[in-house]
């Protein structure tokens, strides 16, 4: 399972809008996926320490990536372009990632939903007023036991929203 992290994250760790792209400014700094979740944040979430992180910033996407061993924390911080047809993006993700299975993540409201990814772990996925946030948590466990580490990343990078 080790090899298919990676690929996994790199293939699926950002939305799939069918809204067509607007031009927009680029994220402000304030915004970066790094600074919205800081290492301290998710090695607290998960109780073990992280590799330094690995941030990418484009006009309208953040992305910042914390490794241990085989595993690794993806947070996607991306200003959307337009509306989004969320059942349709769900199940894109869903045929992308065989085997992977949605369910609502109800403290976060109606725009907010995990994907569980079999014997790998979980994403956290939410739309925040013009903004979409991915917490993805790959690796350190199944579903169930990293959700929870996923919802407390989730509250500290919207806190810094």
């Amino acid at each position: 399972m080790g090899l298919m992290i990676p690929f996994l994250l790199l293939a699926f760790s950002v939305p799939t809008y069918s809204t067509a792209p607007r031009a927009s400014a680029p994220l402000p700094k304030a915004l970066s996926a790094c600074m919205a979740l800081p290492r301290a944040d998710v090695e607290s979430a998960l109780g073990r320490k992280l590799n330094p992180p690995e941030e990418s910033n484009a006009a309208r996407t953040s992305t910042c990536d914390y490794s241990a061993d085989h595993a690794l924390v993806t947070v996607t911080l991306t200003r959307l372009a337009g509306e989004v047809n969320l059942p349709s993006e769900i199940a894109a993700l869903q045929r992308e990632i065989e085997g992977s299975s949605s369910r609502p993540a109800p403290g976060f409201g109606a725009t907010a939903f995990f994907l569980d990814v079999p014997g790998g772990g979980t994403q956290l996925h939410l739309i925040h007023g013009n903004d979409y946030v991915m917490v993805s948590v790959l690796g350190f466990g199944d579903a169930a036991a990293v959700a929870p580490a996923a919802e407390r990343m989730m509250r500290s990078a919207l806190g810094r929203l």
